[in-house]
Formats: C-alpha cells, structure tokens, sequence
C-alpha cells in the first residue's frame, strides 16, 4: 500500500541555525502502482477511442496511411521513403480489414508521394470509408502511446522506485500533448517508446555486461531505425556507451560496442530467424573448435596439424555431399577446378596453417580476438568484388573491431599514458553517481517490500 504516515518533508532541529531538512521517500507497492496505472491507462484509452473516431485526418496522417497500406498490398515503397516503414506499416494492418480503396492512377504510376495520399484520402471518402480506415488506423498508434507510458513506468521504476515509475507514466497519460496526439497516426509516440526501450536494454547492460545483453542493445537500436530517421543519432550513443562502461576493458568494450552496431544495422533490416540460430551455433562450433586446438597446436607443428584438419574435412565434406547427391565432380570446368584449387590452397590450406601458428604464439583469446578481423576482410571484398554496399552504422561498427585488435596488440603501460589519464579522472567522478544509480533501486525495493 502507499506509505503516507509520516511527513514527506520535516524540519530537524538543531543547535541554533543549524538546522537540516529530512525527506522520507514516498513508496508505493506493486498492487498500487499497477492499479492507478491501469486506471489511467483506460482513461487514455476511452479518451483516445472517441478523439480516434471524431477527428479527420490530419496533414501528416494521410502520408502514413497511404504510404502504409500500399506497402502491405502492393510490396512498395514508393511513398515517403524518408520515413521508415514500422510505423505506417503497423498502423495499415488493422485497416486492411476495412477494404480499402487503392486507387493506381497517374500519381502511382509516378511514384507522386504528395498527389498519391490525396488521391488515397479522395477514394476513401467516396467509396464512404474514410471515417472507419481512419479510425481503424488509429488503434495500433493508440496502443503505442499506452505502452509507452508502462515502458516510462519500468524505466523510472528501475532507477528510483515504483513511486517513481508510477509518478514517470502517470505523467505520460494525463499530459495534454499526449492526449490530444497520441491516437494519430505517426511516428513520433513510437521512436518514444523504442528510446525508452533502447534506454532499458542500456540499463540492464549495465547493471549486466554481458555479451547477449549487448546484442540486445543492439536490436534495440535497430528498433529506432526502423521507426525514424533519428535514429542514426541513437545508435552510436549506445554504442558508445556500451564501449564506455566496459572500462578499463578497451579490447571487451569495443569489441561490443562493434556488435551494438552490427546488430543494430541487422536489426533495422532483414534478419531470418534460422539464419541468425546457424550462425549463432556456428560461432559456438568455432569456438570449441579453436580451445581444442590450442592443446594440440602445442604438441604437432601447423603443418602437420593443418593437413590433418584439411584432409578430415576433404573426406567428411566429400562423403556427406554423395550421400546427399549433390557432389557433380564432373560438372566443373576447367576454370571452375582453377577456381577450387585456389580456395583450397590459399583460401584453407594457408589459411588455417597461419592460424594454427598464430595460435600457438598468442594463445586462444587473442587468436579469436583477431579472427574478428576475418568477417570484416569479407565485407571489404564483397565490396570491392562484387559490389555489395554498407550502411555507415556496419562501417563504424567494423572500425570499433579494427580498434579493438589495435587495443589489443599496443601494451598496456602505453594506454595508461597521455589522454587516457584524464579519462580515467572521468570515470572516477562519475563511477560513484553510476553505481548510486544503480544501487538505489534495492534499496527501494527494500523499502516497498518493508511498507507493504
């Protein structure tokens, strides 16, 4: 229950002109914060559902709308391409099940992003839909408002307590900007809730630096390019951060804040489910692969250990592909041969011969630590070869990788030198805050746990 038995603020007195003030913090259980939460919640909610069915269409609204449903029908996106498609997209779905009128006029045919959505708007007012394809349209931003206010909710609740978190959303519900804005159909009350998601995945990180809960900065940041623009302003931040908090742990923390950015570039694209699974368990294959080798690369020379490697693999590849039918030696030509006869020799035989000399020379985890570079050298010549390009969030996630192996090889005598001094200072000042930050919330806890 919420504790008001004692004075929030009261005077201590003191020897004379010394006295202080003392503030007892308001808390509030779980069931409480949850209730007045709820409850405003579906204030929002009725107030939204009514402004949703009375309003027309607002400027803005009609390039979403149209944009949104013509990528849901006809697989473009042709109309305001300066605007990411997640939010459109979403608030289209509910509308498709009102039927609405598509118009392929000349606009279309043109691609017209300011003619097509007033064409788009015209066809649904005379076809007598376009009260109900605008209401519809509006449920998906108006659930986007309320989740956010439970999104700022966490946030605050995390930091400072459910006093707080509550004290975070009831303020998101009942502001009146919110209320008069948070039904229509944009992009504005969504890149809200992804920042604040990305702010909660960022705060977990912290109190847990981990490398899965970096990915999941990562997918966060991918979730702000997929709602605005803005969100190429984001990313590096969180990035950025992440590489921070890892101090002094240069080589970890720019390795991460590289995966921040990679997942987050993956993230605002294509990212198939099964794929990302194999190259998960492939990076775990690979894994064991490299400590097992490390026992016996002290005991057989690279050579011999890579024949052995090279020709177990030849035999297991060549056996599995006739089982399956798909080994055709005969049908390569002879450019073809030339072709595998360089994979094999430079592209596996060297390759590996390298490493596994490496790997005896500098142990397991800086060997790994520089095979990072592997997948980067890929990209450069997928580049230069075939002419795949890159986003500059993938590009400066690749630079943090390059920095990490330059981190990795200077000495650490040299990074304490120089500027790295007053980073040092930096980190000492604010360590303290940080760890206020991210202790307070137990003590919170123990408060809540103590009045309810």
């Amino acid at each position: 229950m919420a504790h008001f038995g004692h004075p929030v603020v009261q005077w201590l007195p003191g020897s004379p002109g010394e006295g202080r003030l003392s503030c007892s913090p308001v808390t509030v259980s779980r069931r409480v914060a949850f209730g007045v939460l709820a409850l405003l919640s579906l204030q929002f909610l009725v107030l939204g559902l009514v402004q949703a069915w009375r309003d027309s269409p607002t400027y803005d609204e009609k390039y979403h709308l149209a944009g949104g449903v013509t990528a849901l029908t006809e697989h473009q996106l042709r109309l305001t391409p300066e605007h990411p498609p997640l939010p459109k997209v979403l608030a289209a779905l509910p509308a498709l099940a009102t039927q609405p009128v598509i118009p392929h006029g000349e606009s279309w045919a043109r691609g017209d992003g300011f003619a097509y959505p007033d064409e788009f708007l015209q066809a649904q007012l005379d076809a007598g839909k376009l009260q109900r394809v605008t209401f519809v349209s509006r449920l998906v931003p108006l659930a986007i408002a309320i989740g956010t206010a439970w999104a700022l909710y966490l946030l605050a609740a995390s930091l400072f307590g459910r006093a707080a978190g509550l004290l975070a959303g009831g303020l998101w519900l009942t502001t009146p900007f919110v209320l008069g804005l948070g039904h229509l159909d944009g992009n504005d009350v969504g890149f809200t809730l992804v920042v604040v998601l990305a702010a909660l995945a960022l705060l977990r990180y912290v109190r847990a630096p981990t490398w899965v809960n970096a990915a999941v900065v990562g997918l966060a940041g991918g979730g702000t390019l997929l709602v605005r623009i803005t969100g190429l302003a984001v990313v590096p931040v969180l990035a950025l951060l992440v590489v921070l908090t890892a101090w002094p742990r240069l080589t970890t923390g720019l390795l991460r804040g590289g995966l921040v950015l990679v997942v987050a570039g993956a993230g605002a694209g294509h990212l198939e489910a099964l794929g990302a699974v194999l190259g998960l368990g492939a990076a775990c294959v690979y894994s064991t692969y490299i400590l097992v080798s490390d026992g016996i690369a002290g005991r057989l020379s690279a050579p011999v250990l890579s024949a052995l490697v090279c020709t177990g693999a030849a035999i297991a590849l060549a056996s599995g592909s006739s089982i399956i039918g798909t080994l055709h030696p005969g049908a390569l030509t002879l450019a073809g041969w030339g072709w595998m006869a360089g994979i094999a020799i430079v592209s596996t035989v060297t390759a590996i011969c390298l490493f596994f000399a490496g790997l005896k020379r500098v142990g397991p985890t800086t060997a790994s630590i520089l095979a990072t570079v592997e997948p980067l050298v890929t990209v450069v010549l997928a580049f230069l070869v075939f002419g795949e390009t890159l986003g500059g969030v993938q590009i400066f996630g690749g630079a943090l990788v390059l920095s990490a192996v330059v981190v990795l090889n200077v000495p650490w005598s040299a990074r304490m030198r120089g500027d790295d001094q007053v980073v040092r200072g930096a980190v000492g000042v604010l360590r303290p805050r940080a760890v206020s930050l991210v202790d307070q919330p137990a003590v919170a806890a123990r408060q809540d746990g103590a009045q309810a």
